[in-house]
C-alpha cells in the first residue's frame, strides 16, 4: 500500500543486485518526474559509492552503475539500446507495464522471455480498465495492504469526511460522476470541509 516502502524495497533491491551481481546493472523504469527524482534519492542512499544516473529528456548518464530511466524516454529504441549491460529491470508503478512503450522495452532487455529477470512494485495490483497484468508478471510475490499496515502501526488510523456537494447526482454512472466532479465546485467545498 502507499507509505509501506515500496521505493525503498526497489532502491535495496538494484544495491543489492549490484553486489551479488557485478557487471550485470539494473535500470528502474518510472514514468513520472516526482517518482524520477524520488528513486535517485533513494537509491543514492542505499548504495553509498555507486553512481545513479538518469536517462530522461536530455539526461543521458548511461555509464552509472543504476539506471533511473524514463519509459517514455525508453519508447525511442535508439535511446533503449544505448544502455548496455542491464541485468535486471525493475519497474516502478508496473501496473503501467502492459502499455507498448513498457512492452517494448521490457522485451529489447529480455526481460519479458525470462533472460533478465524484472521485478514491479505498485500499490494498484489490479488496473482500472479491468486488464490482467498477466502478460508482463506472472505472480505477486509479496503484498500488504493499508488496514494490515494500520493495524500494525506502520499507517495511521485513516479519518473520513463526508463532504456532500449538492449539484452532483449520487447515482450517476462512474463516466458521470467523473464529468460531473470535473465541472463541479468539489474541490473548493472538500477544502471548505477540511479546514
Amino acid at each position: 500500500a502507499t507509505g509501506l516502502g515500496k521505493t525503498v524495497t526497489l532502491a535495496r533491491e538494484a544495491a543489492r543486485h549490484l553486489e551479488r551481481h557485478p557487471g550485470s546493472r539494473p535500470a528502474v523504469l518510472v514514468h513520472t518526474d516526482e517518482l524520477a527524482d524520488q528513486a535517485l534519492r533513494k537509491i543514492a542512499l542505499f548504495a553509498p559509492g555507486r553512481t545513479v544516473g538518469l536517462v530522461k529528456a536530455d539526461a543521458n548518464d548511461l555509464d552509472a552503475d543504476i539506471t533511473v530511466a524514463s519509459v517514455q524516454t525508453l519508447a525511442n529504441p535508439a535511446r533503449r539500446r544505448a544502455l548496455k549491460g542491464i541485468g535486471l529491470v525493475i519497474v516502478d508503478e508496473c501496473h503501467h507495464a502492459l502499455a507498448p512503450s513498457y512492452v517494448d522495452t521490457l522485451g529489447d532487455w529480455g526481460a519479458m522471455d525470462g533472460r533478465i529477470p524484472a521485478t514491479g512494485y505498485t500499490a494498484t495490483h489490479e488496473r482500472g480498465d479491468g486488464q490482467s497484468l498477466h502478460p508482463v508478471w506472472q505472480g505477486l510475490a509479496f503484498s500488504r495492504g493499508i488496514s494490515w499496515a494500520v493495524r500494525a502501526g506502520h499507517l495511521v488510523q485513516p479519518v473520513a469526511y463526508w463532504v456532500t456537494i449538492p449539484e452532483l447526482n449520487y447515482q450517476a454512472d462512474d463516466k458521470a460522476m467523473d464529468a460531473a466532479l470535473v465541472d463541479s465546485l468539489a474541490p473548493e467545498a472538500v477544502v471548505r470541509e477540511w479546514l
